[in-house]
C-alpha cells in the first residue's frame, strides 16, 4: 500500500492529519510538513492511524518528529487509530515485551516519546539522504 497523508481543518481550532498507508524513512512529503498547512489559530491537532497498515522505525521518528514540532508551534496532539504492526514496532523499540495494547497511551507522554526516540535514533541508520544533524533530532524534511 502506498503512503498518503490528508489535513484538514475541523473547525474550533481542531485541526485533522489523516495518514495511511505505510510509513517509513521515505516517504514524501514527511507529516511534520503538513503544519504549515493549518490556520495560526489551531490549538488541537488530531493524528489519525488507523489506515496505516505498516511503519518502521523511521516511521516512527517521523511520528515523533511531527509531535514536537507541532508542540513547539503550541499544538496539543492526539494520535489515535494505533494499528497492531506499529504498535509492535513502537514496543520493540521501547522494549517492551508482552501485549501492547497499553501504549497508545503511553505515547501521550513526553517521557516516553523521548525514550521511544532515544532508542528509536540507535537502532536505526538514517538514509544518506536524511543524516541526523543534532543529537537527538533527526532532518526530516
Amino acid at each position: 500500500m502506498s503512503y498518503g497523508v490528508e489535513a484538514w481543518s475541523r473547525g474550533a481550532g481542531v485541526v485533522m492529519l489523516s495518514v495511511s498507508g505505510t510509513l517509513d524513512g521515505g516517504v514524501e512529503p514527511a507529516p511534520r510538513d503538513c503544519l504549515d498547512a493549518f490556520p495560526a489559530r489551531s490549538r488541537v491537532l488530531l493524528v489519525d492511524l488507523h489506515r496505516v497498515s505498516e511503519m518502521d522505525v523511521h516511521g516512527l521518528l517521523l511520528l515523533l518528529d511531527l509531535h514536537r514540532e507541532a508542540e513547539r508551534q503550541g499544538l496539543r496532539v492526539t494520535v489515535t487509530g494505533w494499528q497492531p504492526q506499529p504498535r509492535r514496532v513502537m514496543a520493540q523499540v521501547a522494549g517492551i515485551p508482552g501485549p501492547v495494547s497499553c501504549l497508545p497511551a503511553r505515547y501521550s507522554t513526553a517521557g516516553f516519546r523521548r525514550l521511544l526516540e532515544q532508542r528509536a535514533h540507535s537502532t536505526t541508520t538514517w538514509p544518506q539522504s536524511r543524516p541526523p544533524t543534532e543529537p537527538g533530532m533527526a532532518t526530516m524534511r
